[in-house]
């Protein structure tokens, strides 16, 4: 009695890997059966889930999350293969044995989990249930394959998510001996893991039957084999129960009633054949037979309650498939309410609109045609006395234009004259220092020589009589600067290079004092925009020499190393800004300004400081691929040639 009452609270068991494939050991079933293996987490089923995946990352993430094979969603979904669905195993004698799992993590942290673990001849089964996680693990042996396939998955209930588990061993004459090695696979996110059952606990495989047990020994193995499925059952009906709490429904099963039944009725015979022995009787046979019937009943009673259950699976799945329907059909009648509504408010919204613009139109014809009355009844009024004093007003505005015009030819005559007088001393001044310099140069034994000419590119041939002395000398001195480090720097001697940095410092300086240039030619290189809308410009000179603006790191930059301050930009309200608007690249134009390196030019320092602090060396002239030197200069006057 105690036996069929346990049989009768057992629930359905329905494990939800996937959906179920053909069994071949199940005769009562549908080979072309499919549970629903739905996970109810969301309204969306796995294959809408693969669906819409392809569109959303939200799906992605749920379809990775449920651990969806969306390729090959349709072909095989049970991650058990095609062997397995609802179980019903032809050996009845489970073995209870402890099993280990072991995963080491890709941050290298190591996972251990220990499982109560069913064995038979045919399959093994373990399971952990706690109040986070349900794991599950399945083996069976694949004869086409010759190996111990081994299977599983695991719940993890707050997060409503799955990993998955597969190893593979060869096959080594018995599962319990296959086992006992340190089978290894991976999880979900392809990290090692390693399954074995060679533990202490447990000990040996204790045989249930065999023909050198006694009787008593037989009877007794027996009913451990009983107990052991009683405890597989129990711990199945309770997964089920765990499961469903945390909204799963199941569709996986191992069927032992009738492993119980058969075995009950060879411990019933068992129980007879002893009882035959003792007394062998009449009455022990009575005894054994009425048992026998009893037994007959209450495996016919088996069948109807197993009848009964297949019919509340059925209704099971019923009902969630319609609660999912119901669920999904009352949020889709939810988005559509709530599109109506702001399609509605959005109608408002343009209607209101649509009268404010109407009624700010009324409003501003209605103003102008107020301000255009105004204006006529003023100009009728002020008509009449325009047309007396514009002749008196013509006559004084012709005498006042002529005087202008005298005065301003006086006044511009007297400026060119003023201008002519200061650039000639600017130039017999500069040409004075020139000569002191190259004659000082001289002195000092240097081998190059200022006046030296220098070949013109063809674009520069029409401005060869324009260019005045001090740009030529400049570039003069450019060029035997870039002779002279050349071979400083293949001696490998760094004071040759730094005396040459220092000399070409103090040459440039007796050049240029402050720094200061006039009315020399450049080239347009690139004209740039920068954030403040002021303009940023690059111009050559006939040599490898680049002037303009740049961009250096400063005190208040220096720390972020990603910003710059541009200098020597021109003004966006400037006159400058106005010319350079005009130009394009590859035109000449003359201008006049400081160079701020040499203006800021300090004499009487040891060579190593002008080596450390070298003109020319600007960051822009390589990233603009300038095969030369950049000197930024804030030009004062810019005027295009045409």
């Amino acid at each position: 009695m105690k036996l069929l009452f346990s049989f009768i609270i057992v629930k359905v068991l329905i494990i939800n890997f996937a959906y179920g494939n053909s069994i071949s050991n199940c005769s009562s079933c549908n080979p072309k059966d499919k549970s629903a293996a739905n996970v109810l987490e969301n309204e969306k089923s796995d294959e809408e889930v693969c669906k819409f995946s392809k569109y959303s990352t939200a799906f992605k993430k749920e379809a990775a999350n449920r651990g969806l094979d969306c390729k090959n969603l349709k072909k095989e979904a049970n991650i058990f293969g095609k062997e397995l669905g609802k179980v019903k195993p032809n050996d009845p004698f489970f073995h209870l044995k402890r099993i280990k799992m072991v995963c080491l993590k890709n941050n290298g942290n190591e996972t251990k989990k220990t499982l109560m673990g069913y064995i038979s001849s045919e399959y093994f089964y373990a399971i952990k249930s706690t109040n986070n996680i349900a794991l599950i693990i399945v083996g069976y042996f694949d004869k086409s394959k010759g190996k111990l396939i081994i299977k599983g998955v695991e719940n993890f209930f707050p997060r409503k998510s799955r990993s998955f588990y597969k190893y593979e061993h060869k096959f080594e004459e018995n599962i319990f001996k296959t086992l006992k090695n340190n089978i290894k696979g991976t999880n979900k996110y392809k990290e090692d893991c390693s399954i074995t059952s060679n533990l202490k606990w447990g000990g040996d495989y204790v045989p249930y039957e065999g023909n050198n047990l006694s009787l008593k020994e037989k009877k007794d193995g027996l009913k451990r084999a009983i107990n052991v499925l009683k405890m597989f059952d129990s711990n199945q009906y309770d997964l089920s129960q765990t499961l469903a709490q945390n909204g799963f429904v199941l569709g996986f099963k191992f069927e032992l009633s009738d492993l119980m039944t058969d075995l009950s009725m060879k411990l019933a015979k068992l129980d007879i054949e002893t009882k035959i022995i003792i007394k062998e009787d009449e009455e022990s046979k009575k005894i054994a037979e009425q048992k026998s019937k009893e037994l007959e009943k209450e495996k016919a009673r088996r069948i109807a309650e197993q009848k009964e259950r297949r019919i509340l699976e059925v209704k099971t799945k019923k009902l969630a498939e319609e609660k999912r329907l119901a669920e999904l059909k009352a949020k889709k009648r939810t988005e559509q309410i709530a599109k109506e509504i702001a399609a509605e408010k959005q109608k408002k919204i343009d209607e209101e609109r649509a009268l404010r613009k109407a009624e700010e139109l009324k409003r501003k014809k209605a103003e102008e045609r107020a301000k255009n009355i105004a204006l006529e009844k003023k100009k009728a009024e002020e008509k009449a006395n325009k047309i007396a004093q514009e002749k008196k007003e013509a006559e004084k505005k012709a005498l006042k234009e002529k005087e202008l015009q005298l005065a301003a030819l006086n006044k511009e005559k007297v400026e060119k004259q003023e201008i002519i007088l200061a650039e000639k001393k600017k130039r017999d001044k500069l040409e004075k220092k020139l000569a002191s310099l190259e004659e000082e140069n001289k002195r000092k034994g240097l081998k190059g020589n200022l006046s030296q000419a220098i070949k013109l590119p063809a674009e520069w041939m029409p401005f060869k009589n324009d260019i005045n002395l001090q740009q030529k000398q400049f570039c003069q001195l450019t060029d035997r600067f870039f002779r002279d480090i050349d071979k400083a720097r293949k001696s490998k001697n760094e004071i040759k290079v730094n005396m040459v940095h220092k000399e070409r410092q103090e040459n440039l300086d007796g050049l240029l004092p402050g720094g200061k240039v006039n009315n020399w030619i450049f080239k347009i290189v690139k004209i740039d925009q920068v954030e403040d809308g002021s303009a940023a410009v690059v111009l050559s000179l006939q040599c490898k020499s680049f002037v303009g603006s740049g961009q250096i790191h400063t005190k208040s930059t220096w720390r972020r190393k990603s910003n710059k301050e541009w200098r020597a930009t021109i003004p966006y309200d400037d006159r400058r800004f106005r010319e350079l608007a005009k130009l394009d690249s590859g035109e000449f134009i003359l201008g006049s300004g400081t160079f701020l390196e040499i203006n800021a030019f300090k004499p009487g320092q040891i060579e190593t400081f002008y080596a450390s602090q070298q003109i020319g060396e600007h960051p822009l002239a390589k990233d603009m691929n300038l095969r030369g030197e950049l000197f930024l200069a804030d030009l004062s006057y810019i005027a295009a040639l045409n």
